[in-house]
């Protein structure tokens, strides 16, 4: 449905779940339709190597740099980064690029996304650093809607840090 407020069309709100408390009221429902796929962008690698980055110790911009070579990754449990897409994305394969220096324990890296009905974010799927100068394959997830994906460092690998080349998570 589109609405028309006062001339101005927009096909981003679906009336029905706007609460009879009206856009300032304390609704319990959302007013974006997670289902809706309304001015959602399909995302391409383009999308995911330009997002805005913000982190927390993960060497992000070498996650999504295109170049296998230089290598982000968390050295402690807890490290992480954000990556916030320029709107409503969708998403459901990922890849990464590994490294032969992670050896002995794998890596783990938790993979959430904001949710854009709750604003809070949800557990996505979790991964194991490669252990070989190789890409993985394409790994199809459950297909996801949102503006922003964060991803921590869960468990540090045997040589003490967990080294990834290339992150990919696109459509």
């Amino acid at each position: 449905m589109v609405l028309d407020f006062g001339g101005l069309k927009s096909p981003l709100f679906n009336i029905s779940n706007i609460s009879g408390q009206g856009l300032a009221g304390n609704s319990s429902q959302s007013v974006l339709n997670e289902e809706s796929d309304v001015g959602v962008i399909y995302a391409e690698l383009s999308d995911w190597q330009g997002s805005a980055i913000f982190e927390a110790g993960l060497g992000a911009a070498y996650l999504v740099d295109g170049n296998v070579a230089t290598n982000g990754g968390g050295n402690a449990v807890g490290d992480y980064a954000t990556f916030t897409f320029a709107g409503i994305t969708k998403f459901k394969r990922w890849r990464q690029y590994g490294d032969t220096a992670n050896s002995g324990v794998a890596g783990v890296f938790n993979v959430q996304y904001l949710s854009p009905n709750s604003g809070l974010y949800v557990d996505w799927f979790t991964f194991e650093t490669l252990d070989s100068n190789t890409w993985s394959s394409y790994t199809n997830v459950t297909e996801i809607r949102t503006s922003r994906i964060k991803i921590t460092c869960t468990t540090v690998n045997g040589s003490g840090t967990n080294y990834i080349g290339e992150l990919e998570i696109i459509y």
